[in-house]
């Protein structure tokens, strides 16, 4: 139930949708409940497996991230970089901003979050984040560099 497109440009495979139905709900939650009955035998598992594993799959799931990735740019050569790269087309200092930006939207929610006496506030505090991204991004970023940063405005991206 995924399309896919090969980008000859990356030379990788995409994924350009998922299409998700009741069923998959169902059976993810299914199988979530059914993982209860493993906990005796995932009791006897030593830590260090059971580490290694949210390791790798932690692992996975930053390597598709556009936050972390746009970090780890940061750190690349220009001449590294593909022409069309945001870096090179909105410019490396935008781009350090608004990943600054996010990054300083991530610490708030983790202050937050530990905070004992502020944590009641976190849903909030995502409202907030809202706010910001809608109403106090736009006067530093504009709709060209959203798109290119991969973060269109909802309202806007059929116009995009």
């Amino acid at each position: 139930m995924t399309t896919k497109h090969f980008d000859e440009a990356k030379g990788v495979e995409e994924v350009e949708g998922i299409v998700e139905t009741r069923v998959t709900g169902l059976l993810v939650h299914m199988l979530l409940g059914g993982s209860l009955v493993l906990l005796p035998l995932l009791q006897r598992m030593p830590t260090p497996i059971v580490s290694g594993v949210f390791l790798f799959l932690g692992k996975k799931v930053l390597s598709g991230n556009e936050f972390v990735q746009r970090i780890r740019d940061a750190f690349v050569e220009s001449k590294a970089l593909d022409s069309q790269h945001s870096f090179k087309v909105v410019g490396r200092s935008r781009v350090i901003k608004y990943t600054a930006a996010q990054a300083g939207c991530l610490v708030l929610l983790w202050k937050i979050k530990q905070s004992s006496r502020l944590a009641i506030f976190f849903p909030s505090v995502i409202a907030l984040l809202m706010t910001i991204r809608a109403r106090i991004l736009p006067k530093y970023f504009d709709e060209f560099d959203f798109v290119l940063l991969n973060d269109r405005t909802p309202s806007k991206t059929d116009d995009v």
